[in-house]
């Protein structure tokens, strides 16, 4: 993908050059910000028809938390933070490894919370040096 503008006003280029990696970015960003809707609409959804008295239809089996941690992970993580947050995954003893629930419901709310925590933390450390920290235990 190759974008060129040359805009030229009063005499003067405002934007010229190949932004082959700017533009990739770019779409990947718009991508991401896309998906993040459509995933806040079909919350909203969710919500309102269980605000109307629907039910939650859920799938309860045995869920690896590990495997669902590591996943809301790599979904949380949004590369605008990724260099102004660290992000971890610490797998402690002395609690259950599998979780009997609905690996759909689980994999969201940790989404969210991880996302929420991210963002939270990478604006505390924009107003002090350092970097901060979330980790998933």
């Amino acid at each position: 993908l190759s974008l060129y503008v040359d805009y030229r006003r009063r005499g003067r280029t405002l934007f010229s050059e190949d932004t082959n990696e700017e533009s990739i970015a770019l779409l990947q960003a718009a991508s991401r910000g896309i998906n993040a809707t459509v995933q806040m609409a079909s919350d909203a959804s969710d919500l309102a028809r269980l605000d109307q008295g629907a039910t939650l239809k859920t799938s309860i089996r045995d869920v690896v938390l590990r495997d669902v941690g590591m996943k809301a992970l790599l979904v949380a993580v949004d590369p605008e933070f990724a260099n102004r947050v660290n992000v971890k995954l610490e797998l402690v003893g002395g609690g259950p490894t599998v979780l009997h629930t609905d690996r759909k419901v689980l994999h969201r709310t940790l989404c969210h919370l991880l996302s929420n925590a991210i963002r939270e933390t990478a604006a505390k450390f924009d107003k002090i040096p350092g970097h901060g920290t979330v980790t998933l235990r």
